[in-house]
């Protein structure tokens, strides 16, 4: 296991958010915790650090809703064989009550937060309430690795509660530290390990930086080499260099790996490419009703449904305004719900 080093990672998450605008999703956060050495201090001055930055965090955990718990329920149900046909009737109850329960912005979080350490009797209470999604967005990674769901979201309620009555003073993320210990927590209650979070030397975060710089300047149409020409002669480094910046690039902000590369090219050969094909995609189209609506969207785009040209994983993101993370993930729950 690689060490943590603090600076690195600050590195490696400032180029990031920088390139997000000034955001970055808690489970950058979270994945730090497979770094065994990484303390709740070091992550507290990790998030200190970006908070003095002006970096905000967001989750793409979605609200829960009637036909998310269904869903989800079903899901819970053939992902463990452990769980039984009570323990997900209560998984549906809980979720009920979940979902009646406030889902807090970070500027939400932040003002509860001043409330509480002025003495605020109820400020707490908000707090936890307002992120009780967390334990339940964390558990259900961490399904049908040989412990009950319930188990999982009560140990992470817990810790919920432990964080919250350890905050003295503003600044940090509540969601962002709470992801870290509650993915540590459930990792080693399941046995799991997760890859860790990326790590930049900072030497390599400056070059990435001036890179993103340059290519804010650049038009959109460029082709792939025409865009390292132009940027090796903006950055005056070689285009061998230029190149493995990029592939950096896509690394840190896409979550690349040759594996999801070879994903997409297998998707994107499959697309519709003659009538019986085409005939094929109204038929799924006929389907998209029984789906959610942003997985419809996503599903709709990928394979070109509608008369429009199929997109990439990449383009559909860029058209939908969200990461490519939720692009795989929603095309993979569509197509599980689709495939029934």
């Amino acid at each position: 296991m690689e060490k943590f080093d603090i600076d690195d990672i600050y590195a490696a998450l400032s180029v990031k958010a920088r390139a997000q605008e000034d955001m970055l999703d808690i489970e950058d956060i979270a994945a730090i915790s497979e770094y065994e050495d990484a303390s709740d201090e070091d992550v507290s001055q990790l998030l200190t650090l970006l908070s003095n930055d002006g970096t905000d965090f967001f989750t793409s955990f979605r609200p829960i809703d009637k036909d998310s718990i269904k869903r989800l329920s079903k899901e819970i149900r053939e992902c463990s064989e452990e769980e039984s046909k009570a323990d997900v009737s209560s998984v549906k109850m809980y979720l009920q009550d979940i979902s009646k329960l406030p889902v807090l912005d970070c500027d939400q979080e932040k003002e509860i937060i001043y409330r509480m350490l002025e003495g605020s009797e109820n400020a707490a209470e908000e707090l936890i309430e307002g992120s009780m999604y967390l334990p339940v967005m964390f558990a259900l990674k961490y399904m049908g690795r040989g412990i009950l769901f319930l188990d999982l979201v009560q140990e992470g309620n817990m810790a919920l509660m432990s964080a919250a009555s350890e905050i003295t003073e503003p600044g940090r993320s509540f969601a962002a530290f709470c992801a870290f210990r509650l993915q540590r927590l459930m990792s080693k209650m399941t046995g799991s390990e997760n890859s860790p979070a990326l790590k930049l030397p900072r030497a390599i975060a400056e070059d990435l930086a001036g890179l993103m710089e340059e290519e804010k300047k650049l038009p959109k149409e460029l082709d792939e080499k025409e865009k390292i020409r132009q940027l090796s002669a903006a950055l005056k480094i070689s285009e061998d260099k230029t190149s493995e910046l990029l592939e950096k690039e896509k690394e840190l902000l896409e979550g690349y790996s040759p594996e999801s590369e070879e994903e997409y090219k297998t998707a994107e050969q499959s697309l519709p490419q003659n009538d019986a094909e085409t005939q094929l995609s109204k038929q799924v189209g006929n389907m998209l009703t029984a789906l959610p609506e942003d997985e419809a969207r996503v599903i709709s785009l990928r394979f070109g449904i509608g008369g429009s040209n199929a997109l990439t994983p990449e383009q559909t993101a860029e058209k939908l305004g969200i990461s490519l993370q939720q692009v795989t993930e929603l095309e993979q729950q569509a197509l599980r719900h689709l495939g029934g």
